[in-house]
């Protein structure tokens, strides 16, 4: 079940979280039926029934993730998983931890906005759109875990539903909930929303760095995209496309502006600037976590600890 899991990013527009003395609970829509996702080489969409193998299964064992993280420890677990007219409901328990308070937390503050599922298919229905294209009907596919995340959705009709204080019959919803820009995820290599960069997968060597020889190199204006390659940080409030709006460089570019391996002394340089160091950040909490967990990735790659965040 580990290979070829499917990965799609869903739109929700608030969030629901439960508190009661059992636990705090994420609630919403995680897949709507009917919808379409344009996946490039074919345009899928879930039916009814799709998901029910696996609520037969495991319906109490399916991990809510920090987005597609399977490197890292879950947020929490399924209790309640349905299929209703609408699509696969779910009910996560966020468990009592640093980062499961984290995620409650940035909820709150308008963070987390969107569901994305991690799914292996069994059995599709093969046709074509009325333009001709591929389209693929998922008939059944295995859940292997619902991602909580900030992305720009692949289904527009998922709903996670509001915030506030778990009382089954108190109907009030909460405000919406803002656009997540404490972090960045990206999907196929893609920038989707601002903040602290998601990190990726990168040769990493050792050698002297000098930040502002390097920056000088990367290309201006560019893509987010691009950006990404080198940097951990982009400002939410700044453009995009010019690199002053990026922070913490730590790949070396080449003379043509290509970027090239993270640098041992960059990451500790950058970690350092996050303690604290040539006059520290104003970044929030979060952002300085998500930054941290980008520099350490990198450390990791190299079978190196980061040093802690202080």
């Amino acid at each position: 079940m580990s290979q070829n899991i499917i990965e799609r990013t869903l739109s929700t527009d608030s969030l629901e979280v439960r508190e009661s003395p059992e636990g705090r609970r994420v609630c919403g829509i995680a897949a709507p039926f009917g919808s379409q996702f344009d996946a490039g080489e074919y345009v899928e969409s879930f039916l009814p029934g799709s998901f029910q193998k696996t609520l037969t299964e495991r319906a109490d064992r399916v991990p809510l993730l920090e987005a597609h993280r399977r490197d890292a420890m879950p947020l929490g677990r399924a209790t309640t998983l349905s299929e209703t007219e609408r699509g696969l409901y779910a009910e996560f328990l966020v468990s009592r931890t640093a980062r499961g308070e984290e995620a409650l937390q940035l909820a709150r503050e308008g963070v987390m906005h969107s569901f994305s599922v991690g799914f292996v298919p069994v059995r599709d229905k093969r046709s074509t759109t009325g333009d001709g294209r591929p389209l693929v009907e998922r008939q059944e596919v295995k859940l292997h875990h619902v991602g909580l995340i900030s992305e720009v959705p692949a289904y527009d009709d998922a709903r996670v539903l509001s915030v506030r204080e778990f009382d089954p019959d108190d109907e009030q919803r909460a405000p919406r909930l803002s656009v997540w820009r404490g972090r960045l995820y990206g999907i196929d290599g893609a920038v989707l929303t601002r903040g602290a960069l998601r990190a990726h997968d990168t040769p990493v060597r050792r050698g002297t760095w000098d930040a502002a020889a390097n920056v000088r190199r990367a290309n201006s204006p560019d893509d987010e995209a691009y950006f990404s390659r080198i940097f951990a940080w982009l400002d939410p409030d700044a453009d995009p496309t010019v690199k002053s709006s990026y922070g913490w460089p730590h790949h070396e570019v080449d003379g043509d502006g290509t970027p090239g391996a993270a640098i041992l002394d960059a990451l500790s340089a950058g970690v350092a600037a996050l303690n604290g160091a040539r006059g520290g950040t104003d970044i929030g909490e979060a952002g300085r976590r998500g930054i941290w967990r980008h520099l350490a990735h990198h450390y990791e790659e190299l079978d190196l600890e980061a040093p802690p965040l202080r």
